[in-house]
């Protein structure tokens, strides 16, 4: 047995458990009102504060077995979990159907889940964080240097720095006009990091996309007139394309 097929067979398993690693992040940092640590926290019911034996963490199986429940208090297990390990299930099954290497194919899987949680704080509490979209940025790089399937080297790092200037110039000069940032700062960050995945080739698709995400977002959530998540948007716009490379 090749370990080409090994890897590729392994790659579904380490989207879902990936996916509800990202599950722990929304439920820890984003979703919740006491932000908890999320490595040394261990997994535990909200509601007992019992903690989960490794049956009882087993993605999607474990929330199947327990019927969405908890095991010893019998309350709701959010089912926001179980959507993200199917999501990220369908994600990395629809990687290996892509002509990518299998190594590439794990790295976009990594950028996805960075990019979906970027694309949930940003959209609950218009919050971007710094750090993944550092690694974003350098993951995009180390990709396009080594694989080049989304992007040369080149425009990888013209990407990062076109990304992030461009949307740093625009809200300065929204802000001569309007005495206050139209732009948050994560955007111009989250923006470098997805043109370094996508090169610059790609500026003018992605931010035409985001900006059809966040105006549609704007208009069904009653905001326009308010604060929008653009980085919602981006976030999105980079992970259709890393579902479906041009």
């Amino acid at each position: 047995m090749s370990l080409l097929f090994i890897s590729s067979a392994l790659l579904p398993m380490f989207g879902i458990i990936f996916g509800s690693f990202v599950g722990v992040i929304y439920h820890r940092k984003i979703a919740s009102r006491i932000k908890k640590e999320i490595i040394i926290t261990r997994s535990h019911c909200d509601t007992c504060y019992k903690q989960l034996t490794i049956l009882e963490l087993l993605p999607i199986v474990s929330y199947l077995i327990l019927r969405g429940r908890c095991k010893d208090c019998q309350s709701e297990i959010p089912i926001q979990y179980f959507y993200i390990e199917i999501l990220f299930l369908i994600i990395s099954l629809n990687l290996l159907l892509l002509p990518l290497h299998i190594v590439e194919a794990y790295m976009a899987l990594v950028l996805i889940g960075l990019l979906v949680t970027q694309a949930i704080s940003d959209f609950l509490n218009k919050e971007l964080f710094t750090l993944a979209s550092i690694f974003i940025a350098i993951l995009g790089i180390i990709q396009s240097l080594i694989f080049s399937t989304y992007s040369s080297i080149t425009f990888s790092l013209v990407g990062l720095i076109t990304g992030f200037m461009s949307l740093y110039v625009i809200n300065k000069i929204y802000f001569l006009f309007k005495r206050r940032n139209g732009i948050g700062e994560g955007d111009f960050i989250l923006f470098g990091g997805i043109l370094a995945i996508h090169g610059v080739e790609m500026f003018g698709p992605i931010l035409l996309i985001a900006s059809c995400i966040t105006l549609g977002i704007g208009y069904l959530t009653h905001s326009l007139q308010g604060e929008m998540p653009l980085g919602t948007g981006l976030a999105i716009a980079g992970t259709v394309f890393l579902l479906i490379p041009l």
